[in-house]
């Protein structure tokens, strides 16, 4: 049996076209032997290349065109097969659109197209024919083919529920033709014959063949002809349906009709790439907290004293971080005259600061006492000791101390306080170690101690100081939040967005760099207050190192403020050589070796009316492109992310361009595309809506990230040079309003669960999800009014799924029960029959197995068998599930006992076979060896 690769066809009838050509010829006055791929080259080489349009039409659906170029007056063996419908395929090198083929023939005098038609050779009527000369001017060559019939035949397969790989021949006048169809079909349709795929079915057009035979080996290891499922059957001609009946592995048989849900793990991984470690990221931003002191652990906020405290959304988001406080006049918020004082006169001034713009001045016209505090939840639990710096000059008879006071409310007792020496008329800085005698009995939400940080002026004279700061004195290399280095290591975060989402749309990144006493205060333009720069690109990129963490660097999108250059240099500051301007910088800043960070994103939801720098479609991406070229020119092999529409908002709008004009314009510079999402779901609870109804709703939304999967890859499909394009989140999370104690808040276990079918979905769809970064708040310790949360449980989920990184993911095929959520929900939408159980599998690096399952019953109880053939000799698998005693509850630091109730056990294997109950609301890991 002569045996031919055929690679992305329309038709089944196709195969016969070909292979009655000869295999490689093409149809017309003469036959050809050569490879069609070996003589595409048939112009001189130094001739200049030209392009020439083949279009066709009068034939709705046109699937293949086997065709002879002839030049010069012979026949030039060169076929191209073409697909124009709803898949546009081909064989021949080209650009191609939707109903045109674009090739590139050298710059020919002229050629002669000649060309068949989808057809039946065997029988004449069926052939239809058309040819063309192109005289070496028209960039048009259009062939006008007749209508013909169309016969198709569907064909599908059962008997097991996990089909991977199909090795099929067809077999015409009692000899087999060689054609191989190989299949996927289960979560990933993947096939290397074309046709359209359903979950269980292949629909091929095979024209008016008078009838074929099937003969199909599935799933097979071929090395071991013991694991080779055959099926047969034959076509007769006019039966629309051909079946083939598979046998179910034994592992499959047993307690068949004992268990409430099946699955059945294939061995093949489901696509060739690996799963990305950037999956597990999380994306932090100076957002009351987050970054100060929740990595760089200083507790003093606005230490430059900056005069003017910047409010965003009329105040709403400002007075989250100090609810109670009414601003003293001519102290700078959020600081306060000290409790008591006498004959003290305060005013911020512009004149003379250590730090422009601005200083904070304490004066005593007589003798008294003054000084300014600022209430701090500190982590006195873990340390009763606090460095204090401060910089100040002072005139006159005066004695300066900095000191930590009782908790507001209780007494001014003095806790700690220590004398400052050495004080002149010129700016110095001056420090203290301040030691508390023992935590503080009053705390703030159950986790910080509360106590006032104070500097107390008493004599007769002024004070002017500047840039105060304080740092617990455990910190790691003089800065850090050791708490937040345990978490990010217990939690398995692989990389971090940094210097944030919307606040990134405003960040120059030169503000942040060199001694940090130099460096400007200024407005948070996003989130209200101020930012101090004192965590700037060296300061992260030393935490990265510190923590083993993949570091990403979002640069802001504003063009009126943020240009190309300035991208580019921060580049350069950080990738660059140091004979290279910035790098040399960089050096001068104590880093002489470039940090090499690969990761990048140009900037943040940039569609958004609430974001700086907010523009249209096509100005984004006309500057996009002049970043990308800019950047890539400086450092060419880094990965960089530009904005894409929003998961949420494109669900709602699939037809919004945003996105296409993206790709259309800079696709072919970029990486990836930058996706994020955030499932709320409704703000107060739908009339009429049981709790029950959302929280299915809620446990069943990852079927519309799954959505968005597809319409991304149609899009991204439509654009040549983004066919590779990765898929970013790098904000994403489920973070619902926890409308009443019996639906999910975002620190609900609940929540956790809801997380989990999200990175089961993404995991599906590794092959094109590139990195995403949960926004994780609790990840990071940060003792601020705003919030200040444990870890939450979502955050035990996303350890779990970062074992799997650089893993390989494995088809699950499902057969569960379904519910369906038929109201429509903010956010989520419709779905039917959404799996109860939800499952990936997964082969890490070392060689094991991962399967992990989600029970998404709100009550009820599975019991699930797994089959597991051929995935493993072991023995036994260690079986680890999570669940809560209350899936409901929102944990805070004042909660009993840890907000995940986990328990692991060793479980034989019966004949490649594991039967499992599975709780409700419960995501359960098992592991086999």
């Amino acid at each position: 049996m002569k045996s031919y690769r055929i690679v992305h066809l329309r038709s089944l009838c196709l195969v016969v076209v070909v292979l009655l050509l000869g295999g490689g010829g093409c149809s017309g006055p003469e036959s050809h032997e050569q490879s069609p791929l070996a003589d595409a080259a048939f112009t001189a080489e130094d001739e200049a290349p030209a392009q020439v349009h083949l279009s066709w039409s009068g034939y709705s659906d046109h699937r293949r065109c086997s065709m002879d170029i002839q030049t010069g007056g012979n026949w030039v063996s060169c076929t191209v097969s073409a697909s124009v419908g709803y898949h546009t395929e081909y064989t021949y090198d080209g650009y191609c659109t939707r109903n045109k083929q674009t090739y590139e023939i050298g710059s020919i005098s002229g050629f002669k197209l000649h060309c068949a038609l989808d057809a039946d050779f065997s029988d004449p009527k069926n052939v239809i024919h058309t040819e063309t000369s192109y005289n070496g001017s028209d960039k048009e060559v259009q062939l006008f083919f007749g209508e013909v019939p169309v016969e198709s035949v569907h064909l599908s397969w059962g008997g097991y529920s996990a089909h991977r790989r199909c090795s099929m021949d067809i077999q015409m006048a009692g000899s087999w033709i060689g054609c191989t169809l190989s299949a996927t079909v289960g979560y990933n349709y993947e096939y290397t014959y074309d046709g359209y795929c359903t979950r269980d079915k292949q629909t091929y057009q095979i024209g008016s063949i008078s009838g074929f035979r099937l003969n199909c080996a599935l799933d097979a290891d071929f090395s071991n002809p013991a694991n080779v499922i055959r099926a047969q059957v034959d076509y007769n001609g006019s039966d629309r349906e051909v079946f083939l009946s598979f046998e179910i592995p034994s592992c499959c048989q047993d307690a068949a009709g004992d268990t409430d849900a099946r699955l059945v793990v294939d061995s093949v991984p489901a696509f060739s790439q690996s799963i990305a470690a950037e999956l597990f990221g999380s994306f932090q931003e100076e957002h009351w907290g987050d970054l100060i002191s929740g990595i760089y652990e200083q507790y003093l906020i606005n230490p430059s004293f900056v005069r003017t405290w910047y409010v965003k959304d009329g105040d709403q988001k400002t007075r989250l971080l100090f609810p109670d406080q009414i601003p003293t006049p001519n102290v700078a918020f959020p600081w306060e005259r000290l409790p008591n004082d006498i004959n003290a006169i305060y005013l911020v001034p512009s004149t003379n600061p250590m730090n422009p713009p601005y200083s904070q001045r304490i004066k005593l016209e007589a003798e008294g006492r003054g000084g300014v505090t600022q209430t701090l939840a500190l982590p006195d639990r873990r340390t009763t000791s606090y460095r204090a710096k401060i910089w100040l000059r002072a005139t006159g008879d005066v004695k300066v101390s900095l000191a930590l006071l009782d908790s507001p409310g209780r007494s001014d007792a003095i806790l700690a306080q220590v004398v400052l020496e050495g004080l002149s008329s010129q700016w110095a800085q001056k420090e203290a170690v301040l030691t508390l005698p023992a935590p503080q009995v009053e705390t703030y939400r159950y986790r910080f101690g509360i106590a006032r940080f104070a500097v107390i002026v008493e004599g007769q004279g002024e004070v002017h100081i500047d840039q105060a700061t304080l740092f617990p004195a455990d910190v790691i290399d003089g800065m850090f939040n050791p708490e937040t280095i345990e978490l990010l290591s217990q939690f398995k975060q692989t990389m971090i967005r940094w210097p944030g989402g919307n606040f990134t749309s405003g960040y120059h990144w030169r503000d942040g760099i060199g001694p940090i006493e130099q460096r400007p205060s200024q407005p948070n333009l996003a989130w209200g207050g101020t930012f101090d720069n004192q965590m700037g690109t060296d300061e992260f990129l030393r935490f990265c190192e510190l923590t083993g963490i993949t570091p990403l660097i979002s640069a802001g999108f504003d063009a009126a403020e943020i240009s190309a250059q300035e991208i580019a240099d921060w580049v350069e500051y950080v990738n660059g050589s140091t004979a290279t301007p910035m790098g040399a910088l960089r050096a001068a800043n104590g880093h002489p070796e470039p940090y090499d960070v690969e990761f990048w994103s140009v900037g943040n939801e940039t569609y958004g009316s609430y974001q700086i720098g907010c523009t249209d479609a096509l100005s984004y991406a006309n500057g996009l492109r002049e970043r990308l070229e800019a950047m890539k020119k400086i450092s060419p092999s880094i990965s960089v992310a530009g904005v894409g529409f929003g998961v949420n908002n494109w669900y709602g709008d699939p037809e919004n361009d945003w996105t296409r004009v993206v790709l259309d314009i800079a696709g072919d510079l970029l990486d990836s595309i930058d996706t994020h999402y955030y499932f709320y779901g409704p703000r107060t609870m739908p009339d009429g809506m049981s709790a029950g109804t959302l929280n299915r709703a809620f446990l069943g939304s990852a079927r519309t990230l799954q959505h968005f999967y597809e319409l991304f890859r149609a899009t991204r499909a439509d654009f040549a040079d983004s066919k590779d394009l990765g898929l970013v989140h790098y904000e994403w999370a489920t973070l619902p309003y926890g409308l009443s104690d019996q639906t999910p808040s975002r620190q609900s276990w609940l929540n956790g669960v809801i997380t989990a079918t999200h990175y089961n979905v993404m995991l599906r769809n590794a092959d094109l999800v590139r990195g995403a970064a949960l926004h994780n708040f609790s990840v990071y310790l940060n003792p601020v009014r705003a919030h200040s949360e444990p870890p939450n449980p979502r955050t035990y989920v996303s350890a779990m799924f970062s074992d799997f990184a650089r893993g390989s993911v494995l088809p699950v095929q499902i057969n569960s029960p379904t519910n369906d959520i038929t109201d429509e929900i903010r956010g989520i939408g419709t779905h039917a029959e959404v799996n109860e159980i939800d499952a990936v599998a997964v082969r890490t690096r070392d060689g094991s197995t991962h399967l992990v399952m989600v029970n998404r019953s709100l009550t009820r109880s599975f019991s699930v068998q797994s089959c597991l053939e051929g995935l493993s000799s072991a023995a036994t698998a260690t079986v680890t599930t999570m669940d809560s005693a209350d899936p409901y509850h929102s944990y805070d630091w004042n909660s009993v006992g840890s907000p995940v109730r986990t328990s692991t056990r060793s479980m034989a294997l019966d004949n490649c076979s594991l039967t499992l109950d599975l709780p409700p609301i419960s995501v359960t890991q098992v592991l086999i060896p």
